[in-house]
């Protein structure tokens, strides 16, 4: 294939499969047709299914209600708001650990990663997600700007309602209700919002996330594929719904890599 010709097919793949939700039929037409554009480069090719959710949001759901009454209810039933807190706080901590505990029994749905080799050794890897998002307010430009302060604000509400809990247990203080209060109506405000996401927004086309970044990894891997370097090209599905594609690659060959 010319250069012309794998970006400009790409492009109308694209466009014609439009919006890929991760674990969709739309998401594996795309990686047929990716697999297809590997096999004409000449290299072997491996299809890895794997289980994964269609979304991350229900997973987090259940984590941020879970820490939200906690921090509401500290005031009446203290000592449940410490024990509840903590399993939460402890649940969270390995999910963002990409440890999904939690995740995984959401998994009700079958993705894929495409795994294409030009040698059995490679020197290097290049990846890109092929899923597309669904959309929600968050994803605002107005609001992305400072995703690690997203993170921390996250992290800080789950921590504050934790710390909380274990106050009023230890002295009884008001105060500390107040200090719960706030966190716990953000991480509500999350809540809502993803629920918004889910049964109000239509899913993306990504066409800059991450069409493009599997069109540029289509053209790098067909200009190095006469290279005598090795290396990979690793297209991974359901990364929106929280990275299983990559995950499930690290698991399979982190080893050999």
């Amino acid at each position: 294939m010319s250069e012309k010709s794998v970006l400009v097919q790409t492009l109308e793949m694209l466009k014609k499969v439009g919006a890929r939700p991760s674990a969709s039929m739309k998401e594996r037409e795309f990686l047929s047709f990716l697999r297809d554009t590997l096999q004409a480069f000449g290299m072997a090719v491996e299809w890895d299914d794997f289980p994964a959710p269609s979304t991350y949001t229900w997973a987090h759901l259940f984590l941020w209600i879970g820490l939200a009454q906690a921090g509401l209810l500290v005031r009446i039933v203290p000592l449940w708001s410490v024990i509840s807190s903590l399993v939460f706080l402890f649940i969270e901590y390995w999910e963002l650990a990409t440890f999904p505990i939690l995740s995984s029994h959401f998994c009700f749905h079958r993705s894929a990663n495409l795994i294409g080799k030009h040698g059995h050794a490679p020197a290097f890897v290049l990846m890109a997600h092929v899923d597309s998002a669904r959309p929600s307010l968050f994803f605002h430009p107005r609001f992305v700007t400072n995703p690690r302060l997203s993170l921390l604000l996250l992290v800080y509400s789950s921590l504050f309602i934790t710390g909380s809990s274990v106050m009023v247990v230890l002295w009884h203080s008001r105060v500390f209700f107040w200090i719960a209060l706030f966190p716990s109506l953000y991480l509500l405000f999350l809540a809502v919002g993803h629920v918004h996401r889910e049964f109000w927004m239509k899913p993306s086309p990504g066409g800059n996330d991450n069409g493009s970044g599997v069109a540029v990894v289509l053209e790098l891997a067909r200009v190095l594929r006469d290279r005598k370097v090795p290396f990979w090209v690793v297209f991974t599905g359901a990364e929106e719904s929280g990275t299983w594609g990559a995950l499930r690659f690290l698991k399979k060959y982190g080893s050999i890599l």
